[in-house]
């Protein structure tokens, strides 16, 4: 929920700025944009919106174990995906997040089982 607040304040800051400047935000605010840390992920209940986990960002390194298992069950997969995607099996890559999450933290799973979990990057849950 710190992201969210940090987004909330970030906008209210932005919205002060533009009325000292001599903008009509109210009746003037055509869009928004919106970006994030890339694969920052986080997993958050379909029926109440509140995040089952903190999110988990692109420099975390705690899908490591997950990135041996792959490239051990699967010879070669490193190559391919490289070749594919031009990048290795990394530690960076959502799903691989998303597999740590299932099997590291209950609610999460059992979220999961029932249809009540929604994954994504960061901006996602956010708009």
């Amino acid at each position: 929920m710190e992201i969210l607040e940090s987004v909330r304040v970030c906008m209210e800051k932005a919205l002060d700025k533009a009325m000292v400047a001599g903008h009509n935000v109210e009746s003037g605010l055509k869009a928004i944009g919106i970006t994030n840390q890339r694969e920052m992920t986080l997993v958050w209940s379909k029926s109440t919106r509140d995040p089952l986990y903190n999110a988990i960002d692109w420099m975390d390194v705690k899908t490591s174990s997950i990135c041996r298992r792959l490239e051990e069950s699967l010879p070669g997969c490193r190559t391919h995906f490289k070749e594919t995607i031009g990048l290795p099996v990394s530690t960076y890559f959502s799903a691989l997040k998303l597999i740590w999450l299932l099997e590291n933290v209950d609610i999460v799973k059992a979220a999961a089982q029932s249809g009540d979990a929604l994954f994504s990057i960061v901006d996602t849950w956010l708009i």
